[in-house]
């Protein structure tokens, strides 16, 4: 079971690896310096954590505007893309970008 995230580091970088092929740590490739999780990301609770973030003034800097990358399948940028649109508004802009390998 993926643990539930409860807040997300305010910093200028914020990187969660998510494999969701395997199971099995030692099948990943190369030591990862992240944490590594497992099984397909709640998008809905990442995106929405750092919206509530963003909404407390928890950032420095009075973002508005988060860019979101995924390098990832068809389905889950289509899946990510969908939930930044839904916490874009007026005042804040989830701007998704997908990178292919």
């Amino acid at each position: 079971m993926q643990k539930s995230i409860n807040r997300l580091n305010a910093r200028f970088l914020h990187i969660q690896i998510y494999l969701t092929r395997s199971a099995d740590m030692n099948q990943v490739p190369g030591q990862l310096r992240a944490v590594t999780y497992y099984g397909r990301p709640r998008w809905e609770e990442i995106i929405g954590v750092a919206r509530e973030q963003l909404e407390r003034e928890e950032y420095a800097w009075g973002v508005e505007r988060v860019g979101v990358y995924l390098c990832g399948g068809h389905a889950l940028g289509k899946e990510l893309a969908k939930v930044c649109r839904t916490y874009t508004d007026g005042k804040y802009k989830f701007r998704f970008k997908k990178e292919h390998f």
